[in-house]
Order: structure tokens, then C-alpha cells, then sequence
């Protein structure tokens, strides 16, 4: 039976993924039925792509990510279910030090959640399409941007095309390896979080991946700001005390998290909880960053 010709797109951001772009070539040469193309942010876009097999699919990798064999079989398994023009896959870190522990854990229970829900990842960090899906949200754009992935199922989703998440579909990227390279990463999930609150690609809110642990971290964050703001005030002792009281109130919401982590890796609980106390205030900046640049960009 002849396998489905896989074209992998690769980023090439600001000349940073060059391990990524080796590990796609390793996994070609394995492979013997996929074909590597490397494209830059922000620069021409796929010509090579214009006369895709028939039978081929296209999986679409984002800045950083690294597809393997396993990536290529599952890309190979998941297009053939009827219907689907694109499927969503998600990161999964390299390397086994606490900071990348932690993050598969969390990323382990995210997915969870969203596939309960049946909805979008969060952090899709591939997809493989259909030729002529891709080529029909790809035309003109730049499918190379950190939010490239997202952008286009949206897009697929807007015009009535099936998408869906395979938890299979999975590229390795580099773990967080320090606590600024973890606090940049919540960075940019609050502003994901951010773009999918205002609903980009139209999609419906029903639609979109919506993870109710992120919206209360940043009521609580907002709310505990608020509250040692007005203690500069007034009523300085009871302010700071609900203010504290709204900092305990992430335990509740990380309980689950935390509980994994006692059960999976208990010598990280300490780890854990400081990832968690960081997580808040981080991806709750990223959220209102990005809400503020689309405000004054409007």
C-alpha cells in the first residue's frame, strides 16, 4: 500500500530553528516519502507547493517545532479521517529537567481538558492539512508567523471546514530551561489566550478552546491588583488582606495541577508551586498586552 506523501513546512524564524530544520531533514531521510521545504517569516511564500501530489498532505510546523518518525506516522494516521481539512497537533518538550517535567505535566492536563471539550488546542504547535485547504488559507499570507498554526484553522473553521485536534499529533520543542525562559513562555500563552477571547478567524465563542483555570488566574490577578491598589488608599490592612485572599484562591484552581504533580513527581512540589505563583501574573500581563496592542491598533 503506498503512504501518503507528507511535505513538511519548516520556519526558519529569525534564523533560530536550525535544529529544528535538522531534525526535519533526519526524519525525511528516514522516512523516504515526506519532502522538507524551509521558509522564513515574512518572506515569499511556497511556490514549491503549488503542485502538491494528490494523495500528499501538508504538515505545517511552527517556529521552534520538530517533527520525528512519530510525527510523520500520526500526520499520516489522522488526515485520513473523512471529512477533516486540517487537524491540529501540540508540543511536546525535550529533555527531562524539572522545568520541562513540569510543563509536560501541565500541557498533559491541558490537552486533556480540551479534548474533553472537543475544541482547539491551545498551544498547536502543528497541523496537517489537506493540499487543497492549505492552499486555499495560505495564498498571499505569511504561514510562518508564531500564531501561523492557529491562524489558518481559524480561517479553514470561518469558511465551514471541518478541524480537529488529534492528542497523537505531536512536535518536540525545546523546554523552558530556566524560570525567565517559563515566565516568557506564560507570556505567550496569556497572549494567545487574549486572541481567542476576541475571537480571531470569526470563529464562535462555543468554537473556540477556552480553558477556565486561565480566565480565573486572571480574575483573581486583576482582582488582587486592584484591591493593593486601593489599600494605597484606603482601608490599608483589609485591602491587603483580600488581596492575599484572591492570591490563595489560585491553589483551588491549580489544585488539579498540583495534585498531579504530588502524584507523578512529588519531589517538584516545590518547584510547582512557585511555577504556578509565576504562571498567574504572566500569563494575566500577556493577556492585557495583547488586548491593549489590538486596542490601540483598532
Amino acid at each position: 500500500m503506498k503512504q501518503t506523501h507528507i511535505n513538511m513546512i519548516v520556519c526558519l524564524a529569525d534564523g533560530q530553528n536550525a535544529e529544528a530544520a535538522k531534525a526535519a531533514r533526519v526524519a525525511e531521510d528516514i522516512d523516504g516519502a515526506c519532502s522538507v521545504v524551509e521558509i522564513r517569516a515574512g518572506g515569499g511564500q511556497i511556490a514549491s507547493l503549488k503542485a502538491l501530489e494528490p494523495d500528499s498532505a501538508v504538515l505545517l510546523l511552527s517556529p521552534g517545532a520538530a517533527p520525528d518518525k512519530r510525527t510523520i506516522a500520526a500526520a499520516r494516521d489522522v488526515i485520513q479521517q473523512k471529512g477533516y481539512a486540517a487537524i491540529l497537533g501540540s508540543a511536546m518538550h525535550d529533555g527531562g529537567d524539572s522545568f520541562s517535567r513540569l510543563a509536560d505535566i501541565d500541557l498533559a492536563l491541558r490537552h486533556q481538558q480540551i479534548a474533553q471539550r472537543e475544541n482547539l488546542p491551545v498551544d498547536p504547535s502543528c497541523a496537517v492539512f489537506t493540499p487543497e485547504a492549505f492552499r486555499l488559507v495560505s495564498r498571499g499570507g505569511d504561514v510562518c508567523g508564531l500564531d501561523n498554526v492557529h491562524e489558518l484553522a481559524c480561517a479553514l473553521w470561518a469558511m465551514g471546514h471541518e478541524v480537529g485536534f488529534a492528542p497523537a499529533l505531536r512536535a518536540r520543542c525545546k523546554a523552558p530551561g530556566n524560570w525567565r525562559e517559563t515566565a516568557s513562555c506564560f507570556v505567550g500563552q496569556g497572549e494567545q489566550f487574549a486572541r481567542r477571547l476576541a475571537g480571531v478567524g470569526g470563529m464562535d465563542l462555543e468554537k473556540r478552546p477556552w480553558l477556565p483555570g486561565a480566565a480565573w488566574e486572571a480574575l483573581l490577578m486583576l482582582a488582587a491588583a486592584g484591591f493593593a491598589g486601593f489599600a494605597l488608599f484606603h482601608d490599608t490592612a483589609g485591602n491587603l488582606i483580600r488581596a492575599l485572599i484572591c492570591l490563595l484562591l489560585l491553589y483551588p484552581v491549580n489544585r488539579r495541577f498540583l495534585k498531579q504533580v504530588s502524584e507523578t513527581a512529588p519531589e517538584l512540589m516545590n518547584k510547582a508551586l512557585l511555577y504556578c505563583l509565576l504562571r498567574a501574573p504572566c500569563r494575566t500581563g500577556g493577556l492585557l498586552k495583547s488586548a491593549f496592542l489590538r486596542l490601540i491598533g483598532s
